[in-house]
């Protein structure tokens, strides 16, 4: 069977599967169409009904790690098909981030910047004994890292910062490609993407965006880092530049952060700044204590570390 047929038979079987679900949709759109006429209070009560029935969907997370012997589970909620995707890809999507956390992970702080719905900062809170500080400016994302932090018992632990960080300081347009619940591709203050191209907008807001220096020289945010991730589709270099003082503090001994090898200009920047804070990036041939596998090859992610880990 040549691809096209494959791909051919793959959506007829699709389709057939998904016929039913069309016809139940159809139905229930006819009865909300016959309510909104006869008993417009009945629809609204209807469509609640459906809103938070979907709103309280859970999925569970188990993870096994070997470098600790024990198994980790958590809740999250999952109202739609990509939190449920995160959720079901947990352990095999990035390796080596839970392999990093587990690893390097201890008393220290864990900065989370681009939490999404708070996946890594969850796991690092029941792996480790440091605080967790979740940055997460999408609307769309933050309610539910929120609904994660508290459904787990986290709350005390997880301290949520829902501004953009960057290089400078100001209110700026965050836009997003993306506006599903736990989805990515946004961008605050340029209109460049993880790629380096131009971002497509569907959504956008005005927000307040902060240097992480500025945070911490104002005590806003009073502990040191001692691991940070940084996902954020594009501006990694930008929000680097502004944290300097955080990245070069002795306490701050590990980075792990993705990066687009076709954006040169970010890598080369991440590249020198990280350096220049004294990190090193971690060989190819090194990272398989951080996790590895086919997912990980592929994975645009990096660790840095410094020479001294303690």
């Amino acid at each position: 069977m040549s691809n096209v047929q494959f791909f051919q038979v793959r959506s007829l079987l699709r389709q057939v599967v998904l016929f039913p679900i069309y016809i139940l949709n159809f139905c229930v759109s006819a009865i909300e169409k016959l309510y909104e006429i006869l008993r417009p209070s009945l629809l609204n009560e209807l469509q609640s009904v459906r809103y938070n029935k979907f709103q309280k969907l859970t999925k569970s997370v188990v993870h096994y790690s070997s470098q600790k012997g024990k198994s980790y589970s958590f809740q999250l909620f999952a109202p739609n098909a990509m939190c449920r995707f995160r959720a079901h890809t947990f352990s095999s999507k990035e390796p080596e981030t839970l392999a990093w956390i587990e690893a390097l992970g201890g008393e220290g702080a864990f900065f989370d910047i681009g939490a999404n719905v708070g996946l890594y900062s969850t796991y690092y809170a029941l792996v480790n004994s440091g605080a967790v500080y979740s940055f997460e400016p999408s609307v769309f994302n933050l309610r539910l890292l929120a609904q994660n932090s508290h459904l787990n018992g986290l709350q005390h632990r997880i301290n949520i910062i829902p501004n953009p960080l960057s290089n400078q300081m100001g209110f700026e347009e965050f836009k997003m490609q993306n506006t599903d619940e736990g989805g990515a591709l946004s961008s605050f203050g340029v209109d460049y993407g993880h790629t380096g191209e131009t971002l497509k907008t569907n959504f956008s807001f005005r927000s307040c965006g902060f240097t992480l220096d500025f945070l911490m020289d104002s005590n806003i945010i009073r502990e040191i880092p001692r691991m940070i991730k940084i996902d954020v589709d594009g501006i990694e270099h930008l929000i680097l530049e502004g944290a300097q003082k955080a990245l070069k503090h002795p306490k701050c001994i590990s980075v792990l952060i993705e990066v687009d090898k076709k954006f040169h200009l970010a890598a080369d920047r991440v590249k020198i700044l990280l350096v220049e804070a004294g990190f090193s990036l971690l060989k190819k041939d090194e990272w398989g204590q951080f996790g590895g596998g086919e997912v990980f090859e592929s994975s645009p992610n990096q660790i840095w570390v410094k020479p001294n880990l303690n």
